[in-house]
Formats: C-alpha cells, sequence, structure tokens
C-alpha cells in the first residue's frame, strides 16, 4: 500500500510503500525485536539517538552547540557535513543486513527467525482497480515492521564503522559523528 507523505501528490516520489501486515507478525517481530534489544544496544554507536531508548535530538543539538562554541572560542574553523538517506528503508541490502548481523555476534535463532520473515516476500500493485501480477522484492526493510528501526540501525552502523576506518576519513582527522535514524551530521 501507498501512503502520500510530502509534497505533490501527482508526484510518485512523494509515496512511501507500506506494508500491511498481520496481527500475528506483529506479535512474533515483537518477540524477536524482544529478544535482539539487548544485543542491538550494545553494538551501535553513541552519535546514533534514533529508536535508542533515552537518547534525542536534544543531546545532539547541544554537542553540535558546544563545538561550534569551542570552535569559535579557539578561531579555529568548523566544518559540517550532512547526510540524509533518501528512502532509507528502501535501500538496505537485507543480504548485507544479514552478514552484519552474524558478524556482529547476534544469536542464530532470531536470526535466522528474522531472516525466514524477510526472505520470499512478494508485491502486487493495484492501480485504477486492477492489480499486477505479483513480484518479488529482494531488498528493502518493511515500513511499519516492529524490526526495521533496529535492523536499519545495524545496517546503518556497519556503513558508519567502514566510513570511519577509510584512509579518507582518517586523512581527515579527528571528526564527530551524530545520527537521527538516517540523518546524519559530521563535525571535524
Amino acid at each position: 500500500m501507498s501512503h502520500h507523505y510530502k509534497g505533490d501528490p501527482t508526484n510518485t516520489e512523494n509515496y512511501r510503500g507500506i506494508s500491511l501486515l498481520d496481527t500475528t507478525y506483529k506479535v512474533l517481530t515483537t518477540d524477536l525485536l524482544n529478544r535482539i534489544e539487548k544485543y542491538a544496544s550494545e553494538i551501535i554507536g553513541e552519535y546514533q539517538c534514533g529508536f535508542r531508548k533515552g537518547k534525542s535530538t536534544s543531546d545532539h543539538i547541544f554537542i553540535i552547540r558546544q563545538t561550534m562554541e569551542k570552535y569559535y572560542e579557539y578561531d579555529k574553523d568548523l566544518y559540517m557535513i550532512f547526510i540524509d538517506f533518501k528512502q532509507a528503508y528502501d535501500s538496505i541490502n537485507r543480504n548485507q543486513l544479514w552478514i552484519a548481523l552474524e558478524d556482529y555476534g547476534f544469536p542464530r535463532k532470531p536470526v535466522r527467525l528474522i531472516r525466514n520473515c524477510n526472505s520470499n516476500t512478494f508485491c502486487r500493485v493495484r492501480y485504477l482497480g486492477e492489480t499486477s501480477t505479483q513480484f518479488e522484492v529482494r531488498n528493502r526493510l518493511r515500513q511499519g515492521d516492529s524490526l526495521s528501526p533496529t535492523l536499519f540501525n545495524q545496517a546503518l552502523e556497519r556503513v558508519i564503522r567502514e566510513m570511519q576506518n577509510s584512509r579518507e576519513m582518517e586523512m581527515l582527522g579527528r571528526n564527530t559523528w551524530l545520527a537521527y535514524v538516517d540523518d546524519i551530521v559530521i563535525l571535524g
């Protein structure tokens, strides 16, 4: 099902697919989320405040303000890079996500069940009363699935670790990363 979320309703770019999930699935994924939450919260860096208990964008705003004041006080240049992943859930490569969860040491049984829940997924499109033939969806996380925010954070964690450890970031020197879900700011 598509949901209009911003801008011109005649522009298809302004719609987001929402998965209609049955109650049994939601109960199962909520239970799975409870089982992996402990592992997930230990893996995610302090930079991420999205979908995390006890974290707030207020903390990040404070850090940015303090950093700006210190750089101003010492007459230093401060550069900030703002990144916003377009259609973040849709950009997730599931196979890479499963590899990341294994690498992070998540318990095998819940990961296998999560993987099974996200395998062999099919969609149909209904437009003007006509329904398309079904097609397989190999990538993306489901909008509306209780697991999706945590799984997205895990996928993003892998990307950020790779970026932080890259030679290019090393050349830039000391920098600070802050994120709220898919919105990231790098200060340096």
